[in-house]
């Protein structure tokens, strides 16, 4: 799980906080006029990720820690 929150970027990996780093902008960037995309970085990125993503889910808002961590224990 990602989340976003303030400028900075939280990594949980089986519901545990892994990462958190503080980048330099408050808000994630915009792009309205483009297909979103997973594992790579906009339209002519030429290096993706080599791998699988599964269970996908986006919110319109920041998770709080507990229900990251329901969500891990619900997958198990």
């Amino acid at each position: 799980t990602i989340v976003f929150n303030l400028g900075v970027q939280m990594i949980y990996v089986d519901g545990q906080l892994v990462s958190a780093i503080v980048g330099n902008a408050p808000y994630l960037n915009q792009c309205s006029n483009a297909d979103l995309r997973m594992g790579a970085w906009w339209g002519s990125d030429l290096v993706s990720i080599n791998g699988k993503i599964d269970e996908v889910r986006i919110y319109n808002r920041i998770l709080a820690e507990n229900e990251i961590e329901k969500l891990a224990e619900e997958r198990n």
